[in-house]
């Protein structure tokens, strides 16, 4: 039986149902149809709306009531301050706590220098780490935080800035200009760093408007204000040159004299640096321009170790907007809290048990994972290496597991990116784990990058894979904005500060940097082939410049072990740990698939579990929530997912 509408009918191979006189179906005219539509699409957005405002009053008026106790929440006697900076820092602070406490809110420049002059002064503040991603940020908010920086460091506490890379960044000059107040400046191998000065480009459309029959009339006050010079005139007024080449001039020169002092770097040899516009990792660090390079994994351990942490109770990280918040209003999570609490209580919960990880790493490889509004529907294929590579620390600090089985199926993407995971991989090695990968049906460039970290590689005959090399491209706009009558006018503060714009030609120069780019690059992936695969340089430059080979070709070239599907390299897994077949070894496949309360709260902007610390400095926190509201929540899921909240590939510190 089954309900249909209003009805109980059956329905089953011996039952027809008795016949219907067939109705003339009604004929809704176009407009009727799309007014219909958009109907019930407001309806929905109205449903969604009302459930996540249900669920946000619900969740504050827990916060409020359980704050209202007037019982204090203690602090770990150690944490180290972190902070992701990313597309810039609003102005306005946040005004609702219980927002900026579930990190729906970012915290304005004003609470982040606040936070970290209260920081210098707290005896539980031992560290501070900021991760540094890309974005649009305004050089006086840089200067306004770099000074916020070097004050914290007055307090003899550690300071560090960390990035994969410092080219993909777009803020060039002026990001640097921030790392350089940190005490120790990290970069992840292969990483490179962008050093081009200010370039400032604008089109001039006079000539496509009078091609179009457009005339304007502009009246201004006076000969400076060009804010409409670009309708009227085909290249830029000497005014406003003048203007612009103060302007940007002033602020390369304010930042480079900041650099210099802060790093004790010659100014004409510094000068010299930024001309060059990009430098590889090791002409940075032979420059002197970073101080490390080493992975995010080996920047916490290290931290770790100088403050005194060991490796079976890691000092914990805690994110700068929610250390401000609780500083400011008293209020930390409950929902951060509320993860800890049950992993402490339920042991991880009753997650699948299992000795093999399955992890799955399915398209373009990208540093960090798209926007997504919060809500992850598990069908964006796209690899965040970010993402990928916590999922591997994930299963490498499980004690219960002892293979990763990782399926690639990835045209590449960026180096950087790829090299964050093939550190995780390692890393998993070295934790005792033995790693298989699982070609699909491609595992080139960077998906092959991947995949050679890997104990034991299988693939398909017809898998396209190989493609050892590395390829980029500048195109150069110029006579089609010609053909279009579009005139781009631009100044400059150093020799390739256009390197990246798509309307000047490379210059020499630049075509230099772009070359030492790509030999730095092909040549740190050949060494990792070698290394990885048991070949000498030679022998894997043979077979790499960048060629594609089918499965059964790769594996006559020793760059795959066997051939043979997912089921294959899970049976080859099963019998490497000693077990007949993959189901008597137990498959566990991370991630594990959200539950309904994740998604939620991650579509109110919530990340479970941000705040990380050991079960010895949570128990004061335990012991107070054990008899709060928030309590009641735990019975809505037994098992919270974990998110580190420092973004630099870290194992989780509990495991």
């Amino acid at each position: 039986m089954k309900f249909n509408g209003r009805r109980l009918t059956k329905k089953n191979l011996f039952y027809t149902a008795p016949p219907q006189s067939a109705q003339t179906p009604h004929k809704k005219s176009r407009t009727l149809a799309v007014v219909s539509w958009v109907g019930r699409l407001f309806i929905k957005m109205c449903t969604i709306l009302g459930l996540v405002i249900i669920l946000s009053t619900l969740v504050s008026s827990l916060t409020l009531s359980f704050f209202s106790q007037k019982k204090t929440v203690e602090m770990p006697p150690q944490i180290v301050l972190q902070m992701t900076l990313k597309d810039g820092l609003p102005e306005k602070p946040q005004k609702d706590p219980v927002l900026a406490a579930f990190g729906v809110s970012k915290a304005s420049l004003y609470e982040v220098i606040n936070a970290l002059k209260m920081a210098k002064n707290d005896e539980h503040i031992s560290a501070f780490v900021l991760e540094l991603r890309a974005g649009s940020y305004a050089p006086s908010q840089l200067s306004e935080l770099r000074e916020a920086i070097i004050d914290f460091k007055t307090s003899e506490k550690p300071a560090i800035i960390y990035a994969p890379s410092y080219d993909a960044l777009g803020v060039g000059l002026a990001g640097y200009y921030l790392a350089s107040a940190f005490d120790e400046i990290w970069m992840q191998p292969v990483g490179m760093l962008s050093l081009t000065g200010f370039y400032i480009e604008q089109p001039y459309i006079k000539k496509t408007l009078d091609w179009a029959g457009v005339k304007a009339d502009v009246f201004k006050r006076k000969e400076y204000k060009s804010a409409m010079d670009n309708m009227i005139r085909e290249d830029m007024s000497p005014e406003s040159r003048e203007a612009m080449s103060a302007l940007f001039g002033d602020i390369h020169d304010a930042m480079t004299k900041a650099i210099t002092d802060s790093r004790s770097i010659d100014a004409n040899i510094f000068e010299g640096y930024v001309n060059m516009g990009l430098l590889t990792d090791q002409e940075a660090l032979k420059a002197n321009l970073i101080d490390r390079l080493a992975y995010g994994d080996e920047l916490v351990h290290e931290l770790n170790e100088r403050l005194g942490g060991t490796k079976d109770d890691l000092i914990p990280y805690l994110g700068l907007d929610q250390y401000n918040t609780y500083k400011t209003h008293g209020i930390i999570s409950p929902l951060q809290i509320l993860s800890q609490m049950a992993k402490d209580k339920l042991g991880h919960g009753e997650k699948q048990s299992g000795e093999i990880a399955l992890i799955f790493a399915q398209g373009p490889i990208v540093q960090y994972a798209p926007k997504n509004h919060g809500l992850d529907l598990g069908n964006t294929n796209m690899i965040a290496a970010d993402s990928l590579a916590e999922w591997i620390y994930d299963a490498a600090f499980d004690d219960g597991i002892k293979t990763i089985v990782l399926r690639i199926d990835s045209p590449g993407g960026s180096p950087q990116a790829s090299e964050t995971v093939r550190r995780a991989l390692e890393r998993a090695k070295d934790e005792g784990k033995r790693v298989v990968v699982s070609m699909g049906s491609m595992a080139a460039s960077g998906g092959y990058w991947i995949a050679s970290a890997a104990d034991h590689v299988f693939a398909n005959e017809m898998t396209i894979t190989g493609s050892i090399g590395v390829i980029g491209a500048k195109f150069n706009l110029q006579d089609l904005w010609a053909k279009a009558f579009v005139n781009w006018d631009a100044i400059n503060t150093a020799e390739n500060a256009d390197i990246s714009s798509t309307n000047t030609p490379l210059s020499p120069s630049a075509k230099e940097r772009y070359n030492e780019m790509m030999d730095s690059i092909y040549d740190a992936f050949v060494n990792r082939v070698a290394d990885g695969r048991n070949l000498s340089y030679s022998g894997a430059n043979d077979v790499a410049r960048g060629r594609v080979w089918s499965g059964k070709r790769a594996l006559e070239n020793k760059l795959v072990d066997s051939v043979g599907g997912i089921d294959a390299a899970l049976v080859w897994a099963a019998k490497d740990i000693g077990h007949d077949s993959a189901k008597d070894a137990g498959i566990v496949i991370l991630p594990s698939p959200q539950a309904g309360l994740d998604a939620i709260m991650s579509l109110l902007g919530v990340s479970v579990g941000h705040w990380a610390t050991s079960n010895a400095n949570m128990n004061t926190l335990n012991s107070i929530m054990s008899e709060s509201p928030v309590k009641s929540l735990i019975d809505m899921r037994k098992e919270l997912s974990y998110q580190q909240n420092i973004n630099v590939y870290t194992p989780n510190p509990l495991r």
